[in-house]
């Protein structure tokens, strides 16, 4: 059973100006954040006070209050199994996939196959560990849905990071577009300044 996280969800209502503007958060404003904290995974991170966190067994997300879908609308998607048992890519185990991507070079097209479209961003680090972002689209025409239609659009962005010998996935994924939004894009770059493994 999937159920909301009992964990502390405490509610910080403050001008945090020298943390959020080394956050990404914007100086301007007061800004309303809760802070999500897990226990198994530990990890936390900032999210605005008007979004709902929601653990689930593989991680957490962060979605409107008004969502109707599991995963559907989640602004911000954490797991700590990024590639699961039996994960292949191209043969690839999951430490080869990460360097790889991790050794690409930013920009380069990473996949396209079946109308998905991968391309590097860049590296980075998630809280002195190493990352890499990479940003996919989808526009799967060959693929027909149940009812004959093509599925719709499909935009994603995800982190890839290498904690020890366990890697972990923060994303979004906005549907009927081909790319991600600046609205999307801008809550998830925000969340995962502030993503801590503690």
């Amino acid at each position: 059973m999937i159920r909301r996280s009992s964990l502390s969800n405490v509610a910080l209502t403050s001008i945090l100006t020298g943390v959020l503007s080394m956050s990404g958060w914007p100086q301007s404003t007061t800004i309303a954040l809760k802070k999500y904290k897990s226990q198994n995974p530990s990890f936390s991170f900032l999210y605005p006070a008007d979004l709902e966190a929601t653990k689930w067994p593989e991680g957490a997300s962060v979605a409107a209050k008004t969502r109707t879908d599991v995963h559907v609308l989640d602004l911000f998607y954490v797991s700590d199994d990024a590639f699961p048992v039996g994960f292949s890519d191209y043969a690839f185990t999951p430490g080869k996939y990460f360097r790889r991507l991790r050794n690409a070079k930013s920009g380069r097209i990473l996949k396209r196959d079946e109308g998905e479209r991968c391309k590097k961003i860049s590296n980075l680090l998630v809280d002195g560990y190493p990352a890499v972002k990479i940003e996919c689209s989808s526009s799967n025409e060959l693929t027909k849905g149940s009812d004959g239609a093509p599925p719709p659009p499909i935009g994603n962005i995800s982190v890839y990071v290498m904690k020890g010998r366990r890697y972990w996935e923060m994303s979004v994924t906005e549907i009927f577009v081909s790319g991600v939004s600046n609205d999307v894009r801008q809550p998830f770059e925000q969340i995962l300044s502030s993503f801590r493994f503690r």
